[in-house]
C-alpha cells in the first residue's frame, strides 16, 4: 500500500505539539472524560485501550464503545494485542467509524500495560520479550495504515536493554514513543517512583521523533519539572487527571472539583459513558477528599442508580462546602 502521511516532528507539530496529554487507561478515558479534560489545556487524549480481536469481532461491544466527536480532536486509538494482522484490521475498521475523521489522528500500540489479564492475554508489556514480533506489528501498521503510528512502553531494569527496545521500535515506523519510568513489575501497591533518569537517557538517543514522558505527574509543576529535566516534547498523566481534571490548567483546589464533577455529569448527559461504572468512578476520584467529611453522601454516591441522583449528590456537597467558607 503506497501513501503519504506525516511523520515524527512533522506529525506532533501538526497536532499543535502537545505539551500536556492524557495518558491511555483502561475503561477510564472515554469521551465525556477527556472532554472534560481538554477544556482544561489537556492538548492530546487516548481512548480506553481496546482489544484488537474484540474490536472486529464483537459488533455491539465496538458500536457501545466507540464515542468520539470532532471537539475529540486530536485523539489516538490505543488497541492492545499481539496479531499483526488483527491490529491492522481493527485500525482500519476504526478510521471507519463515526466522527473518526473529525478526530482520530493515529493508532497507538499498547506496550506497556502490566496487569495479570495483559500477561493472560500475551500483551502490552508482555511482547517485551518478543522483539521480533513487536518490530513486525508497528512495520505492518506504519506501512499499511493511513495514519501514523505511535507507541507506549515501560522500561527494562537495564537501561541499555530500553534504549534498544526504543530505537527498534523508533526503526520500524513508530512516529511518537510515550515512555513509563516504570517496569513491568512495577505495579499496584507496588508501584513505587517513575525513574525519570531512564526516560531521560531514552530521550537523549531518540531525537528524531517525539517523546513523551509518563510517571509521577500529578501537577502541572511535576509536568514543568519532568520536561525541563528529560528534555521530552510533553508528558502523559494518568492518576493526575483522574483526581484533578482541570490539572494542566493550573487549578486543583478542592472546592474547584465540585465544579469539575457537575461538568463531566452534564457532559455524560450528551455523551453517556457505554458503562455506568464509568461514571461513578470518575466522580469518586474527583470528589474523593472532600467525600471523607460526609460520609452520607458518599454513601448515596456509592448507591446511585442514576445520573441525576449522582448530580443531586454533588449539588449537596457544593452546598455544604460553600457554607463551610
Amino acid at each position: 500500500m503506497s501513501h503519504s502521511k506525516l511523520a515524527g516532528y512533522d506529525f506532533y507539530r501538526s497536532l499543535n505539539s502537545p505539551r500536556y496529554c492524557m495518558a491511555p487507561m483502561v475503561e477510564q478515558s472515554e469521551l465525556a472524560f477527556r472532554l472534560l479534560c481538554k477544556n482544561y489545556n489537556t492538548q492530546l487524549t487516548y481512548t480506553p485501550m481496546i482489544f484488537s480481536h474484540t474490536f472486529l469481532e464483537d459488533k455491539e461491544h465496538r458500536v457501545r464503545h466507540w464515542q468520539t466527536t470532532s471537539d475529540d480532536y486530536p485523539l489516538l486509538v490505543q488497541f492492545c494485542g499481539n496479531d499483526p494482522l488483527t491490529l491492522l484490521e481493527a485500525g482500519k475498521l476504526c478510521l471507519q467509524m463515526p466522527n473518526a475523521q473529525h478526530s482520530v489522528v493515529g493508532m497507538d500500540l499498547n506496550l506497556g500495560c502490566p496487569q495479570k489479564f495483559a500477561q493472560q492475554h500475551r500483551f502490552g508489556a508482555f511482547l517485551m520479550e518478543e522483539q521480533r514480533l513487536v518490530r513486525e506489528i508497528v512495520s505492518i501498521l506504519h506501512r499499511e495504515l493511513p495514519v501514523p503510528v505511535t507507541c507506549k512502553i515501560r522500561i527494562f531494569k537495564d537501561i541499555q536493554q530500553t534504549i534498544s527496545y526504543a530505537e527498534m521500535i523508533r526503526d520500524a515506523g513508530c512516529q511518537m514513543l510515550a515512555v513509563h519510568g516504570r517496569t513491568r513489575e512495577q505495579r499496584g501497591s507496588i508501584q513505587g517512583l517513575a525513574d525519570w533518569d531512564a526516560i531521560k537517557l531514552v530521550r537523549e538517543r531518540i531525537k528524531d521523533i517525539p517523546v513523551l514522558a509518563n510517571g509521577n505527574i500529578r501537577t502541572l509543576e511535576d509536568a514543568e519539572r519532568c520536561i525541563d529535566y528529560t528534555k521530552c516534547d510533553g508528558v502523559l498523566s494518568a492518576c493526575g487527571l483522574l483526581e484533578s481534571p482541570a490539572m494542566f490548567s493550573g487549578s486543583d483546589g478542592q472546592e474547584s472539583k465540585v465544579i469539575l464533577a457537575k461538568e463531566y455529569l452534564k457532559l455524560c448527559a450528551e455523551h453517556p459513558p457505554p458503562e455506568y461504572s464509568f461514571m461513578t468512578g470518575h466522580v469518586f476520584k474527583m470528589l474523593k477528599a472532600l467525600l471523607s467529611d460526609h460520609e452520607d453522601l458518599k454513601m448515596r454516591l456509592g448507591t446511585a442508580k442514576t445520573r441525576e441522583v449522582m448530580f443531586d449528590v454533588v449539588l449537596e456537597l457544593e452546598r455544604r462546602v460553600e457554607n463551610k467558607m
